[in-house]
């Protein structure tokens, strides 16, 4: 990866508060637990940057375990993982796409993928990576009912979008999300997208090595 940053985080400090991870994050609830959170920003270089270019990154690991950054990143590889954001063909266009990636240890998983469009699409799909993972991890009932915790994250999502008009620039732009959830408790998968953007689940057949089918995830109405 050409850019990852660390931001280091303190126990109840901004950084946190500001994801939504003050208690998911704690030292005492997580004990010797892994968690990370990785995720695009936005580039700075705004349409310079050259295409096929890998966007920006930040990392989130819990306070105290900075030095365990590369280890919490090799973890994620090591739970079969792979990620890659690069930018496109088009010059004038910075790269409009979004994801982020949540792993807390032996508890769950919440993958997303935001593909803008629009002149205001890059600035519309990090909005909603930023906005709509906090939205699902404050629900109250993410533990107990996660379609409902997913449904009203994206509904909630989409009244912020409104509410943060004009000066978000929504009008004429937009983005679609994916969000994949495993709870790692109920052995669950739970799938939530709106738009053009889909999951898809590849299913590897026996014996070991051989070829893998997809699963269909969705159904469209």
């Amino acid at each position: 990866k050409e850019e990852i940053t660390l931001l280091h985080a303190e126990p109840n400090d901004a950084v946190l508060l500001s994801k939504g991870f003050t208690e998911l994050f704690q030292s005492e609830r997580l004990r010797e637990r892994r968690a990370v959170s990785l995720y695009s920003m936005t580039d700075t270089e705004g349409c310079s940057r050259a295409s096929f270019k890998e966007k920006c990154e930040e990392v989130i690991i819990p306070p105290g375990r900075d030095s365990d950054e590369s280890m919490l990143i090799d973890w994620l590889t090591e739970l079969g993982f792979g990620w890659a954001c690069k930018k496109g063909l088009k010059d004038a266009s910075p790269n409009q796409d979004s994801f982020s990636i949540l792993a807390v240890e032996d508890e769950f998983i919440l993958v997303g993928v935001y593909d803008g469009h629009g002149s205001a699409g890059h600035d519309v799909s990090q909005f909603v990576r930023e906005r709509i993972v906090k939205l699902f991890l404050m629900h109250a009932k993410r533990k107990t009912d996660v379609k409902a915790a997913l449904t009203d994250a994206f509904l909630q999502c989409q009244a912020a979008i409104e509410a943060g008009m004009p000066r978000l620039r929504a009008m004429e732009s937009g983005t679609t999300c994916t969000l994949v959830h495993i709870d790692f408790e109920t052995q669950q998968l739970a799938v939530a997208h709106v738009g053009d953007a889909r999951a898809a689940l590849g299913k590897r057949r026996r014996p070991e090595g051989g070829t893998s089918e997809e699963v269909r995830l969705e159904v469209d109405d």
